[in-house]
């Protein structure tokens, strides 16, 4: 599992770029391009979170993605991404950062991906989601680029790191 690392500590556009090239499937900083196979199916998750409606709750909003689960399974989903019955039914922008991580991780765990990008995961998470999240990532049987600044979140099951650093 390959990983995307900047040790500066700081955002730099490089990061954003690569990240956001992806959405239109195309790599524009590097020289030419290049483009994924279509049996490649990504799963993507922002560094910051962004909702269409800050007022829908996380069960308004799983149903949504996924029309054909009851309620039920809806709120199973959530518990099982560690979102109480409680935080369940607020609205997403009242929940904490870290809830609402749990909110896009359980959306991206609904969809079915071979290739996950994931964009400073970690950030907002407590230790215990942090752990349940690396546990989850070393059971993925795809490929994950992760930009980290976490060290000590990837050093243990990572294939591979890339370094890179804006150079002036």
């Amino acid at each position: 599992m390959p990983i995307w690392k900047n040790q500066t500590g700081k955002r730099e556009e490089n990061d954003y770029e690569f990240i956001r090239s992806y959405r239109i499937n195309t790599f524009f900083w590097l020289s030419g391009s290049f483009r994924f196979s279509e049996q490649v199916k990504i799963g993507y998750f922002e560094q910051e979170p962004a909702w269409a409606d800050i007022e829908k709750t996380p069960i308004q909003i799983v149903s949504d993605a996924c029309s054909s689960l009851t309620i039920k399974d809806v709120r199973r989903r959530l518990a099982d991404c560690g979102i109480s019955s409680k935080h369940a039914m607020q609205e997403i922008g009242t929940l904490s950062g870290g809830e609402q991580a749990k909110v896009k991780i359980c959306l991206i765990m609904m969809k079915p991906c071979n290739f996950l990008i994931m964009d400073e995961p970690t950030n907002h998470l407590d230790a215990l989601a942090k752990e349940s999240l690396k546990t989850a990532l070393e059971e993925f049987e795809g490929t994950v680029l992760l930009v980290s600044h976490e060290e000590a979140f990837y050093r243990e099951w990572t294939q591979k790191v890339i370094n890179i650093e804006k150079k002036i």
